[in-house]
């Protein structure tokens, strides 16, 4: 057998390695929708256009724009020309746009995990069992090995991927229906903020939310790749405030980070963002220096210390936003799991009112400016 035959195509055909926007013969209509991939995460942005779409159809609104925004190279223009192909339904090679993806928004994403559980069991039991004499709590063993391993798959391709892997949690159900979730033994499944070293130009931050005095927990991941010193971002949206609030650690960034690495390049580099609502609060417009400290990490390739949660806010002048409701933001970094917290030094005073408790559990450590902070949140002196 050749491996050319275990494809269902042709892998000799002809394939555009780029989406261009006049190509519109029927050939390449034909080939774009009969080839597009819908990931777990293409099928919510679809499910979001179209809800709002089918609100400007059913009534009236003035909210006519979509903003599609993400990292460069990943797809924004190809998705949106299949948009329009689907939104004119027109007849393709005989069969309605529309028609084309049937199968693929009724195919369950989640069944690449169920397909790589079942062949390690299958496997497992093989080997460990031939004569298929196993009982109960020795298949639930094998069933929370072979889940922990697809597990730890799920985790690197997070590091590698964001957003796309970001759902890693995997589990199953007893035949009395309880409920399952399998954890790997170096991460604690009831902490936000990992014990581990993280990747270089992710950090955890902690500040208020946007639209209430909520205080929560979020997670910037950057990332540096070769490029022209451009900033992208994704999980912002059209929040402008938000983006005005990134903007300012990016502006920051291109100002003083010589100050904190001298002599490494800035300009040959695209820097891109994550930015997720851990708890699903909203987003906080009081992260800006963790993002900061993340861009540093990612440049330098170097993770910030382990278990530490940062507290600050750039304002685009450059100056340093007030750091409120402190009780609280120890309290929720101390359950998130962080065992240090990143502070400006303006909150020595106000600490003292904390409780003790709570500061039994998190070690402060303070900073003076930005840089410092990168400084200190990095372990370089």
């Amino acid at each position: 057998m050749q491996i050319r035959s275990m494809f269902q195509k042709d892998i000799d055909r002809p394939i555009n390695g780029v989406i261009k926007v006049m190509q519109t013969d029927e050939e390449n209509k034909r080939q774009e929708l009969e080839e597009y991939v819908i990931t777990r995460e293409l099928r919510k942005h679809f499910g979001s256009f179209y809800s709002h779409y089918e609100q400007s159809v059913g009534g009236t609104t003035d909210k006519m724009g979509v903003w599609i925004s993400g990292f460069f190279g990943s797809g924004k223009s190809h998705f949106l020309k299949i948009l329009s192909y689907l939104l004119a339904n027109d007849v393709v090679a005989g069969r309605h746009a529309v028609d084309y993806f049937e199968e693929k928004l009724a195919y369950d994403p989640l069944q690449y995990e169920v397909i790589a559980v079942r062949k390690t069991m299958s496997g497992l039991l093989k080997l460990l069992f031939p004569d298929e004499n196993v009982t109960k709590e020795e298949m639930a063993r094998l069933l929370d090995y072979a889940i922990e391993g697809r597990r730890r798959v799920k985790e690197q391709l997070k590091i590698m991927a964001g957003v796309e892997f970001s759902d890693v949690n995997l589990g199953y159900l007893d035949v009395t229906g309880a409920e399952n979730v399998i954890s790997v033994p170096e991460q604690s499944a009831e902490t936000l903020v990992p014990a581990g070293t993280l990747p270089a130009g992710h950090v955890y931050a902690v500040g208020e939310c946007q639209d209430d005095d909520d205080v929560a927990v979020f997670r910037l991941e950057n990332k540096a790749v070769r490029g022209a010193g451009r900033f992208e971002t994704q999980g912002i949206g059209l929040n402008r405030p938000l983006r005005e609030s990134m903007n300012a650690a990016w502006q920051y960034f291109q100002n003083n980070a010589k100050r904190v690495m001298p002599g490494v390049p800035l300009a040959d580099r695209d820097y891109l963002l994550y930015y997720d609502c851990v708890q699903g609060k909203g987003p906080s417009l009081e992260v800006s220096v963790a993002e900061w400290v993340g861009l540093c990490s990612a440049l330098l390739d170097k993770p910030v210390v382990e278990s530490l949660v940062i507290v600050g806010e750039i304002r685009l002048s450059g100056s340093m936003g007030e750091v409120r409701n402190l009780e609280s933001i120890v309290r929720v970094a101390k359950n998130a799991g962080a065992r240090r917290l990143l502070l400006p030094a303006e909150c020595m005073q106000d600490l003292m009112r904390v409780s003790g408790e709570l500061l039994s559990a998190v070690q402060p450590i303070f900073y003076m400016n930005p840089v410092d902070a990168a400084r200190k949140a990095m372990d370089i002196y």
